[in-house]
């Protein structure tokens, strides 16, 4: 089942309310904590959510906002550079038990 938490948004306004919602859950959760157990535990539940990532009653919405895009900014996926570096890519075989073999 799912809470109504927001109508109406822009695609915009959709997508920094999501970013906000994470962020919050990052900085608030515990660590490894379900999304479901934090908003259980949350005081205030769903009406203090909306009031903190809405109507920023807290006054860290732009932090928030903030905090996401140094992510975004910063984000690099590890695989790919470890393929496109030469020395990285060497501390893998295609084969482990067979290194002498080759992929056809």
């Amino acid at each position: 089942h799912g809470d109504l938490f927001a109508t109406d948004l822009s695609d915009e306004e959709l997508i920094r309310t999501i970013d906000r919602v994470v962020m919050f859950y990052v900085r608030t959760a515990d660590r490894l904590q379900r999304t479901s157990v934090w908003m259980e535990n949350l005081e205030g539940g769903l009406d203090y959510l909306k009031q903190v990532v809405l109507e920023d009653s807290l006054g860290i919405c732009d932090e928030l906002e903030q905090h996401m895009a140094d992510l975004v900014g910063t984000y690099q996926c590890e695989w790919k550079t470890a393929v496109e570096d030469p020395e990285k890519r060497k501390r893998f075989r295609e084969f482990v038990n067979a290194p002498e073999k080759t992929d056809p």
